[in-house]
């Protein structure tokens, strides 16, 4: 006997019955995702000067967008062939990309605005460039 394919496996609530093979169910699931090139500043203790204070900026500039743009997004979690989900997943968070509801990615966004860098060393040399102001 063989073990059978990685899956996601998650509670619903069925809503409606189509057919005897079909049923319409509702899926919610709070996941955090972690967006893929996007490393913005930390909003919790860290040790580099002035990282808290620009974190907190790029933070409130995340939700002006979301109260203008809408709370839904679209998020994508990327996975080859047939890996787990292990391999998307970091620090409890899930690898993934979100675009808003208007259709802009918002790492891109956030990065555009200068609040983020797309890899953690350009935000590194970003705060030391910040620190030396």
């Amino acid at each position: 006997m063989t073990a059978p394919a990685p899956a996601w496996i998650t509670p619903a609530t069925v809503l409606r019955v189509i057919d005897a093979d079909t049923l319409e169910v509702a899926v919610t699931r709070k996941l955090r995702i972690r967006m893929l090139d996007c490393w913005a500043p930390e909003v919790h203790k860290t040790d580099i000067e002035g990282e808290k204070e620009l974190g907190l900026l790029a933070k409130a500039a995340v939700e002006r967008l979301l109260e203008h743009a809408g709370p839904e997004v679209v998020v994508r979690i990327p996975t080859e062939g047939d890996q787990s989900l292990a391999h998307v997943i970091t620090m409890g968070r899930f690898l993934g990309d979100v675009w808003l509801g208007d259709g802009r990615s918002l790492a891109e966004v956030l990065r555009r605005r200068g609040l983020a860098a797309k890899t953690k060393d350009g935000l590194h040399q970003r705060l030391q460039k910040e620190s030396q102001r």
